[in-house]
């Protein structure tokens, strides 16, 4: 797993340490700058992209989104949320 190909971005004015997996992340579309390189070198503070990961929809995807993530989150929990 050391060998997979990943991408960090880099965005003016932010010093965030996220990876990406996804070469199509809606996310990269606002960097800087991309490198793509392998993930065992990494640095161990570097985190994957959470959108990358699937704990939240793609920006831009089908409609799914922030608003959808919350209701999706109280029909789990009863509607008490």
């Amino acid at each position: 797993m050391t060998g997979d190909t990943v991408f960090v971005s880099r965005r003016r004015y932010t010093n965030r340490n996220v990876y990406h997996t996804d070469p199509e992340c809606g996310h990269l579309s606002n960097a800087d700058d991309i490198r793509e390189t392998t993930r065992g070198v990494l640095y161990e503070d570097m985190r994957q992209c959470r959108y990358c990961a699937g704990e939240y929809p793609q920006p831009g995807g089908s409609g799914d989104g922030h608003y959808q993530s919350l209701i999706q989150a109280a029909d789990e929990d009863g509607g008490s949320a």
